[in-house]
Protein backbone atom coordinates (compact mmCIF):
# COMPACT_ATOMS: atom_id res chain seq x y z
CA UNK A 1 0.00 0.00 0.00
CA UNK A 2 1.62 3.19 -0.79
CA UNK A 3 -0.28 6.91 0.05
CA UNK A 4 0.65 10.05 -2.29
CA UNK A 5 -0.47 13.71 -2.16
CA UNK A 6 0.31 16.99 -3.55
CA UNK A 7 1.09 19.59 -1.28
CA UNK A 8 0.24 23.68 -1.79
CA UNK A 9 3.90 24.18 -2.89
CA UNK A 10 3.48 21.35 -5.58
CA UNK A 11 5.32 18.91 -4.42
CA UNK A 12 4.43 14.90 -4.07
CA UNK A 13 4.70 13.89 -0.53
CA UNK A 14 5.13 9.90 -0.26
CA UNK A 15 2.74 9.57 3.22
CA UNK A 16 3.15 5.72 3.45
CA UNK A 17 5.68 5.84 6.10
CA UNK A 18 3.53 7.67 8.27
CA UNK A 19 0.21 5.90 8.18
CA UNK A 20 -0.73 4.41 11.48
CA UNK A 21 -3.77 2.27 9.68
CA UNK A 22 -5.97 3.15 6.25
CA UNK A 23 -9.36 2.43 5.49
CA UNK A 24 -10.31 1.94 1.37
CA UNK A 25 -13.99 1.41 1.24
CA UNK A 26 -17.22 1.86 -1.15
CA UNK A 27 -21.01 0.42 -0.65
CA UNK A 28 -23.71 0.05 -3.12
CA UNK A 29 -25.38 3.33 -1.53
CA UNK A 30 -22.65 5.80 -2.82
CA UNK A 31 -20.84 5.96 -6.11
CA UNK A 32 -17.62 7.46 -4.46
CA UNK A 33 -14.98 5.15 -3.03
CA UNK A 34 -13.13 6.95 -0.01
CA UNK A 35 -9.63 6.42 1.72
CA UNK A 36 -9.15 7.14 5.64
CA UNK A 37 -5.82 7.65 7.25
CA UNK A 38 -4.17 7.85 10.67
CA UNK A 39 -0.90 9.61 9.81
CA UNK A 40 1.68 10.61 12.16
CA UNK A 41 2.09 13.88 12.64
CA UNK A 42 3.98 14.94 15.77
CA UNK A 43 4.85 18.54 16.23
CA UNK A 44 8.94 17.40 16.76
CA UNK A 45 8.67 15.57 13.39
CA UNK A 46 10.93 18.79 10.81
CA UNK A 47 7.66 18.41 8.01
CA UNK A 48 5.28 18.74 10.79
CA UNK A 49 3.81 22.47 9.21
CA UNK A 50 3.92 21.08 5.60
CA UNK A 51 1.57 18.15 7.09
CA UNK A 52 -1.30 20.91 7.05
CA UNK A 53 -2.81 19.24 4.33
CA UNK A 54 -5.36 21.26 2.20
CA UNK A 55 -8.56 20.48 1.09
CA UNK A 56 -9.25 19.05 -2.20
CA UNK A 57 -6.01 18.11 -2.85
CA UNK A 58 -5.11 14.89 -4.49
CA UNK A 59 -4.82 12.06 -2.59
CA UNK A 60 -4.10 8.67 -4.17
CA UNK A 61 -3.91 5.41 -3.22
CA UNK A 62 -1.65 3.05 -4.49
CA UNK A 63 -0.87 -1.18 -4.36
CA UNK A 64 2.59 -2.16 -3.24
CA UNK A 65 2.66 -2.49 -7.47
CA UNK A 66 2.27 0.93 -8.20
CA UNK A 67 -1.45 0.15 -9.64
CA UNK A 68 -3.64 3.35 -8.11
CA UNK A 69 -6.70 1.99 -6.77
CA UNK A 70 -8.76 5.26 -5.64
CA UNK A 71 -7.88 8.61 -7.60
CA UNK A 72 -8.90 10.48 -4.51
CA UNK A 73 -9.26 14.57 -3.27
CA UNK A 74 -8.90 15.40 0.45
CA UNK A 75 -12.14 16.12 1.65
CA UNK A 76 -11.84 16.13 4.93
CA UNK A 77 -8.93 17.02 7.67
CA UNK A 78 -9.09 16.91 11.62
CA UNK A 79 -6.10 17.21 13.94
CA UNK A 80 -6.76 17.42 17.79
CA UNK A 81 -3.67 19.29 19.79
CA UNK A 82 -2.80 17.46 21.70
CA UNK A 83 -3.06 14.50 19.88
CA UNK A 84 0.01 13.09 17.47
CA UNK A 85 -2.12 11.83 14.90
CA UNK A 86 -3.98 13.30 12.34
CA UNK A 87 -7.38 12.03 10.43
CA UNK A 88 -7.79 11.99 6.38
CA UNK A 89 -10.51 11.73 4.27
CA UNK A 90 -10.24 11.61 0.64
CA UNK A 91 -12.64 10.20 -2.10
CA UNK A 92 -12.93 9.92 -5.65
CA UNK A 93 -14.61 12.22 -8.33
CA UNK A 94 -18.05 10.43 -7.11
CA UNK A 95 -18.04 13.15 -4.84
CA UNK A 96 -18.55 15.62 -7.44
CA UNK A 97 -21.75 13.35 -8.42
CA UNK A 98 -23.47 13.83 -5.20
CA UNK A 99 -22.88 17.71 -4.58
CA UNK A 100 -23.92 18.83 -7.96
CA UNK A 101 -27.10 19.31 -8.93
CA UNK A 102 -29.41 19.07 -12.33
CA UNK A 103 -31.73 20.40 -14.24
CA UNK A 104 -32.62 18.10 -16.87
CA UNK A 105 -35.86 17.18 -19.13
CA UNK A 106 -35.14 13.84 -21.19
CA UNK A 107 -38.50 12.98 -23.11
CA UNK A 108 -36.92 9.93 -25.16
CA UNK A 109 -33.95 9.36 -23.91
CA UNK A 110 -31.41 6.30 -23.47
CA UNK A 111 -29.19 6.11 -19.97
CA UNK A 112 -26.23 6.35 -22.24
CA UNK A 113 -26.96 9.38 -24.31
CA UNK A 114 -28.29 10.88 -20.83
CA UNK A 115 -25.25 10.36 -19.67
CA UNK A 116 -23.32 11.71 -21.67
CA UNK A 117 -24.94 14.94 -22.21
CA UNK A 118 -24.09 15.19 -17.71
CA UNK A 119 -21.00 14.62 -17.84
CA UNK A 120 -20.24 17.36 -20.81
CA UNK A 121 -22.53 19.67 -18.76
CA UNK A 122 -20.31 18.94 -15.96
CA UNK A 123 -16.56 18.64 -17.11
CA UNK A 124 -16.72 14.82 -15.96
CA UNK A 125 -14.66 12.66 -18.21
CA UNK A 126 -16.46 9.64 -19.17
CA UNK A 127 -15.04 6.19 -19.47
CA UNK A 128 -16.85 3.35 -20.57
CA UNK A 129 -20.07 2.71 -20.47
CA UNK A 130 -22.76 0.10 -21.61
CA UNK A 131 -25.39 0.33 -23.99
CA UNK A 132 -29.09 -0.24 -22.97
CA UNK A 133 -30.99 1.32 -26.29
CA UNK A 134 -33.93 2.15 -23.97
CA UNK A 135 -35.76 5.33 -23.95
CA UNK A 136 -36.49 6.66 -20.64
CA UNK A 137 -39.11 9.53 -20.56
CA UNK A 138 -38.39 11.25 -17.40
CA UNK A 139 -37.44 14.90 -15.77
CA UNK A 140 -35.25 15.81 -13.22
CA UNK A 141 -35.79 19.43 -11.45
CA UNK A 142 -33.55 20.19 -9.23
CA UNK A 143 -31.91 17.10 -8.90
CA UNK A 144 -27.92 15.56 -7.44
CA UNK A 145 -26.28 14.03 -10.37
CA UNK A 146 -25.38 10.69 -8.93
CA UNK A 147 -29.04 10.20 -8.21
CA UNK A 148 -29.98 11.08 -12.28
CA UNK A 149 -27.54 8.55 -12.84
CA UNK A 150 -29.06 6.13 -10.65
CA UNK A 151 -32.93 6.52 -11.84
CA UNK A 152 -31.93 5.81 -15.67
CA UNK A 153 -29.70 3.11 -15.39
CA UNK A 154 -32.32 1.11 -12.41
CA UNK A 155 -35.08 2.15 -14.88
CA UNK A 156 -32.91 0.66 -17.96
CA UNK A 157 -32.79 -2.40 -15.48
CA UNK A 158 -36.53 -3.10 -14.72
CA UNK A 159 -36.94 -3.49 -18.54
CA UNK A 160 -34.21 -5.44 -19.50
CA UNK A 161 -33.65 -6.69 -16.11
CA UNK A 162 -29.66 -6.69 -16.69
CA UNK A 163 -27.83 -4.77 -13.37
CA UNK A 164 -25.71 -1.93 -13.92
CA UNK A 165 -22.80 -0.66 -11.26
CA UNK A 166 -21.42 3.24 -11.55
CA UNK A 167 -18.03 3.72 -10.39
CA UNK A 168 -14.92 5.75 -11.35
CA UNK A 169 -11.56 4.79 -13.10
CA UNK A 170 -9.47 7.15 -11.97
CA UNK A 171 -11.10 10.12 -13.07
CA UNK A 172 -13.30 8.70 -15.38
CA UNK A 173 -17.07 7.87 -15.21
CA UNK A 174 -17.56 4.08 -15.96
CA UNK A 175 -20.71 2.09 -16.04
CA UNK A 176 -20.75 -1.42 -16.68
CA UNK A 177 -23.21 -4.68 -16.44
CA UNK A 178 -22.18 -6.13 -13.38
CA UNK A 179 -20.54 -9.63 -13.39
CA UNK A 180 -22.81 -13.06 -13.63
CA UNK A 181 -20.24 -15.53 -12.47
CA UNK A 182 -16.99 -14.99 -10.88
CA UNK A 183 -14.31 -17.58 -10.67
CA UNK A 184 -12.62 -16.39 -7.33
CA UNK A 185 -13.50 -18.11 -4.40
CA UNK A 186 -13.40 -17.50 -0.31
CA UNK A 187 -12.77 -20.63 1.80
CA UNK A 188 -12.00 -21.61 5.33
CA UNK A 189 -8.59 -22.65 6.23
CA UNK A 190 -7.81 -20.91 2.56
CA UNK A 191 -8.69 -17.46 2.41
CA UNK A 192 -11.35 -16.95 4.49
CA UNK A 193 -11.29 -15.92 8.50
CA UNK A 194 -14.79 -15.28 9.62
CA UNK A 195 -18.53 -15.38 8.03
CA UNK A 196 -22.10 -15.53 9.21
CA UNK A 197 -25.16 -15.50 7.34
CA UNK A 198 -28.38 -13.25 7.86
CA UNK A 199 -31.59 -14.00 6.33
CA UNK A 200 -33.72 -10.65 6.33
CA UNK A 201 -37.48 -10.31 5.49
CA UNK A 202 -38.24 -6.86 6.35
CA UNK A 203 -38.13 -5.41 3.05
CA UNK A 204 -40.13 -8.97 1.23
CA UNK A 205 -43.13 -8.27 -1.19
CA UNK A 206 -44.21 -11.09 -3.12
CA UNK A 207 -47.26 -9.41 -4.72
CA UNK A 208 -47.10 -6.61 -7.37
CA UNK A 209 -50.62 -5.59 -8.18
CA UNK A 210 -50.95 -3.57 -11.57
CA UNK A 211 -53.51 -0.33 -11.74
CA UNK A 212 -54.25 1.55 -15.23
CA UNK A 213 -53.57 5.45 -14.76
CA UNK A 214 -57.40 5.67 -14.00
CA UNK A 215 -57.07 3.14 -10.62
CA UNK A 216 -58.64 -0.09 -12.76
CA UNK A 217 -56.73 -3.24 -11.15
CA UNK A 218 -55.57 -4.79 -14.66
CA UNK A 219 -53.50 -8.12 -13.16
CA UNK A 220 -51.38 -8.97 -10.04
CA UNK A 221 -48.24 -10.38 -10.50
CA UNK A 222 -47.35 -12.71 -7.93
CA UNK A 223 -43.60 -14.50 -6.45
CA UNK A 224 -43.17 -18.20 -7.76
CA UNK A 225 -41.18 -18.67 -4.45
CA UNK A 226 -44.03 -17.05 -2.47
CA UNK A 227 -45.57 -19.09 0.26
CA UNK A 228 -48.85 -17.45 0.81
CA UNK A 229 -49.95 -19.76 3.46
CA UNK A 230 -47.19 -18.99 5.46
CA UNK A 231 -45.89 -15.35 4.48
CA UNK A 232 -49.69 -13.87 3.77
CA UNK A 233 -49.99 -10.90 1.29
CA UNK A 234 -47.16 -8.60 1.32
CA UNK A 235 -48.27 -6.34 -2.17
CA UNK A 236 -46.94 -3.22 -3.74
CA UNK A 237 -48.58 -1.10 -6.17
CA UNK A 238 -47.41 -0.50 -9.99
CA UNK A 239 -48.93 2.17 -12.05
CA UNK A 240 -49.18 0.99 -16.08
CA UNK A 241 -49.43 3.73 -18.52
CA UNK A 242 -51.21 3.72 -21.67
CA UNK A 243 -50.16 1.54 -23.84
CA UNK A 244 -47.73 -0.12 -21.88
CA UNK A 245 -46.95 -3.25 -20.26
CA UNK A 246 -45.91 -3.51 -16.82
CA UNK A 247 -45.56 -7.51 -16.10
CA UNK A 248 -41.57 -6.70 -16.72
CA UNK A 249 -41.13 -3.92 -14.30
CA UNK A 250 -43.36 -5.74 -11.70
CA UNK A 251 -41.26 -9.35 -12.18
CA UNK A 252 -37.83 -7.57 -12.11
CA UNK A 253 -39.21 -5.46 -8.54
CA UNK A 254 -40.28 -8.52 -6.95
CA UNK A 255 -36.74 -10.43 -7.87
CA UNK A 256 -35.08 -7.16 -6.31
CA UNK A 257 -37.57 -7.36 -3.19
CA UNK A 258 -37.04 -11.29 -2.40
CA UNK A 259 -36.22 -12.34 0.58
CA UNK A 260 -32.51 -11.02 1.50
CA UNK A 261 -29.76 -13.49 2.33
CA UNK A 262 -26.65 -11.48 3.05
CA UNK A 263 -23.03 -12.65 4.23
CA UNK A 264 -20.41 -10.72 5.71
CA UNK A 265 -17.06 -11.90 5.62
CA UNK A 266 -13.43 -11.44 6.68
CA UNK A 267 -10.95 -12.71 4.85
CA UNK A 268 -7.30 -12.09 3.30
CA UNK A 269 -6.71 -8.70 1.68
CA UNK A 270 -7.35 -8.74 -1.96
CA UNK A 271 -7.93 -5.28 -4.00
CA UNK A 272 -10.34 -7.12 -6.63
CA UNK A 273 -12.91 -7.54 -4.14
CA UNK A 274 -14.75 -4.12 -4.09
CA UNK A 275 -18.52 -3.29 -4.54
CA UNK A 276 -20.28 -4.53 -7.72
CA UNK A 277 -18.08 -7.41 -8.12
CA UNK A 278 -19.35 -10.91 -7.83
CA UNK A 279 -17.18 -13.75 -5.63
CA UNK A 280 -17.67 -17.50 -5.11
CA UNK A 281 -17.48 -18.62 -0.83
CA UNK A 282 -17.62 -22.02 0.63
CA UNK A 283 -19.88 -21.79 3.23
CA UNK A 284 -18.17 -24.23 5.19
CA UNK A 285 -15.75 -26.99 5.35
CA UNK A 286 -18.19 -29.27 3.35
CA UNK A 287 -17.30 -27.49 0.61
CA UNK A 288 -20.70 -26.21 -0.52
CA UNK A 289 -19.86 -22.81 -2.76
CA UNK A 290 -22.69 -20.03 -3.42
CA UNK A 291 -22.40 -17.07 -5.55
CA UNK A 292 -22.62 -13.75 -3.79
CA UNK A 293 -22.24 -10.38 -5.25
CA UNK A 294 -20.44 -7.73 -2.98
CA UNK A 295 -22.76 -4.99 -1.85
CA UNK A 296 -19.85 -3.01 0.62
CA UNK A 297 -16.09 -3.59 0.92
CA UNK A 298 -13.88 -2.06 3.54
CA UNK A 299 -9.86 -2.89 3.07
CA UNK A 300 -7.87 -2.34 6.05
CA UNK A 301 -4.02 -2.20 6.39
CA UNK A 302 -2.71 -1.86 10.12
CA UNK A 303 0.75 -3.05 11.20
CA UNK A 304 1.49 -4.37 8.31
CA UNK A 305 -1.06 -6.70 7.79
CA UNK A 306 -3.88 -6.27 5.10
CA UNK A 307 -7.48 -7.67 5.16
CA UNK A 308 -11.05 -7.34 3.38
CA UNK A 309 -14.36 -8.04 5.00
CA UNK A 310 -17.12 -7.44 2.34
CA UNK A 311 -21.08 -7.49 2.97
CA UNK A 312 -22.31 -9.89 -0.14
CA UNK A 313 -25.79 -10.49 -1.33
CA UNK A 314 -27.23 -13.69 -2.93
CA UNK A 315 -29.06 -11.76 -5.54
CA UNK A 316 -27.46 -9.62 -8.30
CA UNK A 317 -29.46 -6.15 -7.51
CA UNK A 318 -29.53 -2.52 -8.27
CA UNK A 319 -30.14 -0.15 -5.71
CA UNK A 320 -33.60 0.98 -6.27
CA UNK A 321 -33.47 4.90 -6.58
CA UNK A 322 -36.71 7.16 -8.47
CA UNK A 323 -35.42 10.86 -8.46
CA UNK A 324 -37.21 13.43 -10.90
CA UNK A 325 -40.61 12.24 -12.13
CA UNK A 326 -42.26 10.36 -15.09
CA UNK A 327 -43.35 12.94 -18.33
Amino acid sequence: MILKTILKDGRELNLTSRCKNVKWSGNTGQLARQVEVNIVASPTDPEYEILDLELFRPFDLYDDLGNRLLKGYIVRVSRESDSQTMNVTAMDKGLWLARNQGWYNFPNTTPETATKTICGDFGIELGSISTTGISIKRKFPGVAIHDILRTLWYKASEQNSKRYHIGFADEALTIKEKATDASFVLAPKVNLDSSSITRDGTKYQNTVAIYSESGKLIRKVKSDKANFELEGLLQAIMVQKTGENAEADAKTFLEDNDIKQTVSVLCEGDNSLITGEAVRVQLSTAGVVGLFWIESDLHTWVNGRYTTKLKLNFRNIMTEVNSGTDI
